[in-house]
């Protein structure tokens, strides 16, 4: 059996930027407030354990993405997907939405600014014969 998950921690963006942190938090809030685990990926391998599998193996993939690719922008696509969620859960307001998003923009179109994408976790193992 093989299995593959993100791990949304190491996601990053350097140098650092205010809208980025603030971004970043409100996304892995929401994340959570709605079940999901950001921290899945590095979990793989002990799901997989406790699931009987035997030999378990694990490889971890980051990639840095260059201005242009759409990667690299990618939270902003995913704040725009719960944008009326962050609103109505009273952790920005349209305004302070729209600036933050605006100076992210801009600082991810700089070329001199690295952003990684999520730790990809793949992991496997076998039944026991």
């Amino acid at each position: 059996m093989a299995v593959q998950d993100i791990d949304q921690v190491p996601w990053l963006c350097e140098p650092p930027h205010p809208a980025w942190e603030a971004l970043i938090s409100a996304f892995l809030m929401v994340w959570r407030a709605n079940g999901l685990d950001p921290l899945i990926g590095r979990r793989l391998p002990a799901l997989l354990r406790a699931a009987g599998l035997v030999d378990v193996q694990v490889e971890v993939h980051a990639r840095a993405d260059t201005p242009g690719a759409y990667h690299r922008k990618h939270l902003l696509a995913l704040i725009g997907s719960i944008r009326d969620e962050l609103v109505e859960r009273g952790l920005f307001t349209e305004s302070e939405l729209a600036a933050l998003m605006g100076a992210l923009e801009r600082h991810l179109d700089a070329p001199n600014t690295l952003v990684t994408r999520p730790l990809l976790f793949q992991a496997w193992g076998r039944r026991p014969t």
